[in-house]
């Protein structure tokens, strides 16, 4: 937005309130939707607590024993054994039957030769 554009807005908040209500009629429904959802107060907190960062863990109870720390593995895990893909025994199966097929085929197609 132009700064003279936003000064003029800031110094007629009518004009301001009609300028920011074209623009959220201008936004997809679900846009709108979402706006309408949560309260700009909100919206704000959220947006300022997350530029503070991650706040460390509290709990009302205190404990004074540390909790134990892991030993940190290197992340080398076992590969998993080589085998064919899944499904290959069934091809295998379907190929033999069809080979079989084949065969006697030629078989009977060299018989019928034959006696001719």
């Amino acid at each position: 937005m132009d700064e003279r554009l936003a000064a003029y807005l800031r110094a007629n908040p009518e004009l301001m309130r009609s300028y920011l209500e074209l623009r959220i009629a201008l936004l997809n429904p679900c846009q709108r939707a979402m706006m309408e959802a949560v309260p700009d107060r909100l919206m704000a907190e959220i947006v300022n607590d997350s530029r503070r960062g991650v706040t460390p863990p509290s709990s009302l109870a205190s404990s004074d024993q540390k909790p134990a720390e892991r030993e940190r593995g290197s992340g080398f895990s076992e590969p998993a054994p080589l085998r064919p893909p899944p499904g290959v025994e069934i091809c295998d199966r379907l190929m033999d039957v069809q080979d079989l097929r084949d065969k006697a085929a030629l078989i009977d197609a060299a018989i019928k030769k034959g006696l001719r």
